[in-house]
């Protein structure tokens, strides 16, 4: 049965942006002659990221843990504090203008106070890790501060080969598939499993669900690429591939080069020459990429690929013993894929 609940009831996303709200109003000293910053701050945390699934899916595994409730709350500070400022970064990088359908911050005001804004938002994470510090012992801090900075540096590190990526690379898939990997797979990985510290099994199977997860929203964001109404996404169609982005589903289309058209590699070579100086896509070069999808089955390969990690994710769940918390990490997996 597809579950029918709403990703944000689902995530306690109402919950944790309320947490992360209150953080921001009562720890950012705003100047009262900018009395405006504050309330624009909050509008760009609801705007960027408005699931939660990152910390819902660390203080799901705290259940398995014996942290209290209130370093829980803080280290969802932490995670999606540190999520938003990369958001906002990548918004930079892509020139996008939108994001959950609501303008961008670097489309809004520029690229300089977009990146005030991240550090703002880094700063945040910073004063909640050193709140955490005060109600963990020694041993438990530097464990959690070890997790959260390598999983933004991971982060940093796959936003960088993104940027700057091209599609020469021989083995464009296996390409493709390792930097998702390092660019979101690690991060989820850890903030699934870093509160485990009793069962080392139990610990490597979240990371390994995490790692998953992490991925394949990836290649879900690369499907709804070339699929979804822009209308209703708030994203412009075919975005990774006008700007050179790393996308599974053009991985999938390229191994089939040889049965394209003359017309269709033209296009082709000029899209990844960066000789497409058009920011849309025409009606005539949409239905010559059309042609190509079909012919490469690229879409369903993808969808396949989202299936298969989706599938291998179910499998490192039989390793918690608690059915009820498997249950709401099946029903998360659920929502994801429907959603």
């Amino acid at each position: 049965m597809v579950n029918t609940m709403r990703p944000e009831d689902l995530y306690q996303a109402t919950k944790i942006n309320n947490h992360i709200k209150e953080y921001v109003r009562n720890n950012l000293p705003f100047p009262e002659t900018l009395c405006f910053m504050e309330d624009d701050v909050i509008q760009v945390i609801n705007n960027v990221s408005s699931g939660r699934e990152r910390a819902y899916l660390m203080s799901l595994s705290a259940e398995l843990s014996n942290l209290n409730n209130r370093v829980i709350d803080l280290l969802g500070i932490v995670i999606e504090m540190q999520v938003i400022a990369a958001y906002v970064k990548d918004d930079i990088l892509d020139n996008n203008y939108k994001r959950n359908n609501q303008p961008t911050v670097n489309w809004k005001y520029n690229s300089k106070v977009a990146t005030i804004y991240s550090d703002l938002f880094l700063n945040a994470s910073y004063l909640a890790l050193d709140d955490i510090r005060k109600l963990t012992t020694e041993i438990q801090y530097e464990d959690l501060v070890l997790k959260i900075n390598e999983s933004y540096q991971y982060i940093c590190l796959g936003q960088i080969e993104t940027a700057c990526f091209n599609y020469s690379n021989s083995n464009l898939f296996s390409s493709i598939y390792s930097l998702y990997e390092r660019l979101v797979g690690i991060a989820y990985g850890n903030y699934c499993s870093m509160l485990i510290s009793h069962d080392d099994i139990l610990k490597e199977q979240l990371f390994l669900f995490g790692k998953n997860i992490g991925i394949a929203l990836q290649v879900k964001n690369d499907i709804s690429d070339f699929i979804i109404d822009p209308l209703a996404s708030g994203i412009p169609a075919y975005q990774d591939l006008l700007q050179n982005q790393p996308n599974i589903v053009m991985a999938y289309l390229l191994k089939c080069r040889d049965d394209f058209s003359q017309n269709e590699l033209k296009l082709l070579n000029e899209l990844l020459s960066h000789d497409y100086k058009i920011n849309e896509l025409g009606e005539m070069d949409e239905t010559l990429i059309l042609n190509m999808l079909d012919k490469s089955n690229a879409i369903s390969k993808s969808i396949d690929l989202l299936y298969n990690l989706l599938s291998d994710s179910i499998s490192h769940l039989s390793f918690i013993k608690e059915v009820k918390i498997r249950k709401r990490y099946t029903e998360f997996l659920e929502t994801l894929i429907y959603e």
